[in-house]
């Protein structure tokens, strides 16, 4: 099984979390180039941004949400999305801001994931026209659960799928024989993921899962 939320772009998880008590900070909001600003009112201007684009976006969840879905080229189906909203509040604030300073969002993953760093790899369905985001995060889901059932956790598929990209690069007279059997573990899992992936979908020709490591 899988972290606490799937290791892939999954705004739904996200939207779907408890309510979210009021000092919960899902996402980490930093003013950049405004370097002589006091901290205290950095502070104040980070935590203006970060209310004013959770009363337009519905709460800190769904702000997470929709920054979670901007991040990874998605569209959330319904309700305001982050692109739209944020010109607005800058305009806003515009008067408060010295010229150039923005404002540079991204998730709080030891909140979001429940663990201290981001999750050792993602999963996307790449080339799948025509499927809404709820069953291209299910397809996602359903992939990453069957991989880590075959190789026996996050990790063991993040270290299974690096040990298969150096026998890709390689020859395995230049690897060590734990790389290689490692490595071979590879082909099989993926197959049977794809296999779990794919249920339900019907044919999509030219559709695939991408595997993207996210730690090094």
């Amino acid at each position: 099984m899988h972290s606490q939320l799937p290791l892939i772009h999954d705004p739904v998880a996200i939207a779907a979390l408890p309510a979210v008590p009021p000092d919960t900070r899902l996402y980490i909001v930093e003013l950049r180039g405004a370097p002589e600003m006091f901290a205290a009112r950095r502070t104040a201007l980070q935590e203006q941004f970060r209310a004013a684009m959770n009363e337009r976006l519905g709460g800190e969840a769904h702000a997470a949400t929709a920054l979670h879905a901007l991040n990874d080229g998605g569209e959330l189906e319904e309700g305001p999305h982050w692109h739209v909203v944020e010109p607005e509040v800058m305009a806003t604030m515009a008067a408060l801001l010295p010229p150039g300073a923005h404002f540079l969002c991204s998730l709080n993953w030891s909140r979001v994931f429940g663990q201290s760093a981001k999750p050792p790899y993602e999963v996307a369905l790449v080339d799948a026209g025509g499927l809404s985001t709820g069953q291209r995060i299910a397809a996602e889901t359903r992939f990453a659960d069957a991989i880590e059932r075959a190789l026996g956790g996050p990790d063991e598929v993040a270290q299974t799928y690096k040990a298969w990209q150096a026998l890709s690069e390689c020859s395995p007279e230049e690897l060590n024989p734990a790389t290689v059997q490692l490595g071979n573990r590879w082909p099989r899992a993926a197959d049977v993921a794809n296999k779990a992936g794919f249920d339900k979908l019907g044919e999509f020709a030219g559709a695939y899962f991408e595997v993207r490591l996210l730690r090094g």
